[in-house]
């Protein structure tokens, strides 16, 4: 029968981090038993500390020694390491000597599509750790099942040696050992999970005194609370790299964690729901709230709510937020390597007091047709497939890099000696044609130019990647915008109401092919200068830019 019908409630204790259970006292005189009675559910190690006694299969109250205490946390590592979240149930007229009664083993998966996320996640350098009130096995499990590993495993085994190098930058330079402790079974400690101990020989700190643990060797090293509170903030940060999960963690922890990760360098975005998850999420660099499940206190301490409380929408906002950067960064490399070409025809031209090969009109007319839907069109970029493994950028480099510079340079130097050569071969080797040198020398080398534009907008696509490896349709829009341009050209050369207006004078198949030629040295260029980038990243396993990495 249910006691909470025929009983009065006399009074509750919720659960809170600190004492991590659970109670409530109840009247029993109306019942078989006589007087006041406490039951409680909590943390294993808690509620086993405050047990003297437990009921056996025969329903007698039995005293609870060091053997019987040991048969219960080995039972309770089994449940953690099926990835159970594991309650003790226990009941007594006291709180400090309570009769234990059982373990109660809960699933609680993972939501479909977080496994891939954090292996997406890792990919691009993005460390994922875990902060749980769980107990030590049952978080380990849940890591492991999820490819959680620790900082400095990640950077050691899933990177290769040469980003190695760039990833260690910023970090602490001693090869820190750090391993999980196997829980002692005869503790009868509320700590019994594991204790910190210093190692005089180099100042380290290790956990338990087995160095070779399997959870370390997989790069799923624990640190508990018990171990936080029992370090500096000094420390913590020290090993803070080496540390894949966090577990029995108080609200304080969290704002330590959150500390010792932006005192490496890290970037870090800290999720949370509740009411003591506040203040990590409010000194966290993104603070992300749950908005089904969170609180409005979270809330209004998070710079983002997932309305989903999908892990896997953060990793959508990661790929999106990389692609609207690198469509930023390809519009005004595009827009800048326009206008720098153009501005450097018109310098040099005149700095040497020869005849100019673009007039003021024409001038204007390219910035309308190429500054206008093509570079918009580089905006609207669809996602690249492989932005997700690229690393996150440092939070402190200048949107123009210096391989950005350089290939601006290049490719509005190349622009400028293609279209100057162009106009004065045209005046030199076809002086009479058409009676008009001039103005076909115009008309060439002016078609010359909208025709490196072109390409050239094909070369900011992508920084890496050759122009077949995107594909020509993946961005549609791109397609309408330079087919339109190029119809938008010829009939600036052919119309002749436009002829008047553009000065410029009909000119042969021959001649656009030869402008085609011309203006594609450009792409040529880019793509060799690609192809080395490629080859180059491939040889050193991708290596890419350091640190700070997002956490």
């Amino acid at each position: 029968k249910d006691l909470r019908i025929t009983n009065q409630r006399l009074s509750e204790q919720p659960f809170s981090s600190e004492t991590k259970m659970m109670s409530v006292e109840y009247d029993l005189t109306s019942g078989d038993d006589e007087g006041r009675c406490f039951f409680v559910k909590g943390a294993v190690e808690r509620v086993l500390d405050s047990c003297a006694y437990f009921l056996d299969e025969g329903q007698q109250t039995v005293v609870l020694d060091n053997s019987k205490r040991s048969e219960i946390l080995q039972t309770f590592r089994e449940f953690g390491n099926d990835a159970l979240r594991v309650l003790a149930i226990a009941k007594g007229q006291s709180k400090d000597r309570m009769t234990f009664l059982g373990l109660v083993g809960l699933i609680d998966p993972p939501k479909v599509g977080v496994k891939d996320a954090i292996k997406k996640s890792q990919e691009s350098g993005v460390h994922v750790v875990m902060v749980t009130g769980d107990g030590r096995d049952t978080a380990v499990a849940v890591a492991r099942e999820l490819g959680i590993k620790s900082y400095r495993y990640f950077v050691n085994n899933i990177k290769s040696s040469a980003q190695r190098s760039l990833l260690g930058s910023g970090s602490s330079s001693s090869a820190s050992k750090f391993s999980v402790p196997r829980s002692s079974s005869s503790s009868s400690s509320s700590h019994s999970e594991g204790m910190v101990r210093k190692d005089s020989s180099d100042g380290l700190f290790f956990r338990g005194n087995d160095e070779d643990d399997e959870d370390h060797q997989d790069g799923i090293v624990a640190l508990s609370s018990y171990d936080m509170e029992n370090m500096t903030k000094d420390q913590l940060a020290d090993i803070i790299d080496d540390v894949a999960v966090f577990y029995r963690v108080t609200p304080q922890n969290k704002v330590d964690i959150v500390e010792a990760f932006k005192r490496k360098g890290h970037i870090v975005a800290m999720t949370g729901d509740g009411v003591n998850d506040a203040p990590a999420l409010k000194i966290a660099d993104i603070g992300i709230a749950m908005g089904i499940a969170g609180t409005d206190v979270s809330k209004e301490a998070a710079e983002m709510i997932l309305v989903d409380d999908n892990f896997s929408t953060i990793i959508s906002a990661i790929e999106e937020g990389k692609g609207i950067y690198n469509n930023i960064k390809n519009f005004l490399r595009f827009q800048l390597t326009t206008s720098i070409a153009t501005l450097s025809i018109v310098a040099a031209s005149t700095l040497f007091g020869l005849p100019l090969p673009l007039n003021p009109i024409q001038i204007l007319w390219i910035n309308i047709i190429m500054d206008g839907p093509p570079a918009q069109s580089l905006g609207v970029e669809p996602l690249d497939d492989d932005v997700m493994k690229r690393p996150p950028r440092d939070v402190n480099a200048p949107i123009f890099t210096p391989e950005m510079i350089f290939c601006i340079l290049t490719s509005a130097s190349i622009m400028v000696f293609g279209t100057l050569g162009t106009f004065y071969y045209e005046l030199l080797f076809h002086p009479d044609e058409f009676g008009a040198a001039e103005k076909r020398a115009i008309t060439v080398s002016f078609t010359t130019f909208v025709f490196f534009q072109m390409f050239n907008a094909l070369n900011c696509r992508s920084d890496t990647k050759s122009v077949t490896q995107i594909g020509f349709m993946r961005n549609k829009f791109f397609v309408v915008a330079i087919g339109l341009s190029a119809l938008m050209q010829l009939a600036a050369i052919y119309v002749p109401l436009l002829q008047m207006l553009f000065e410029t004078v009909s000119i042969t198949p021959h001649d656009i092919l030869y402008s085609v030629s011309v203006a594609s040295s450009v792409l040529i260029f880019e793509e060799i200068r690609k192809l080395y980038i490629r080859r180059s990243l491939n040889s050193r396993s991708r290596s890419s830019s350091s640190r700070p990495y997002s956490v």
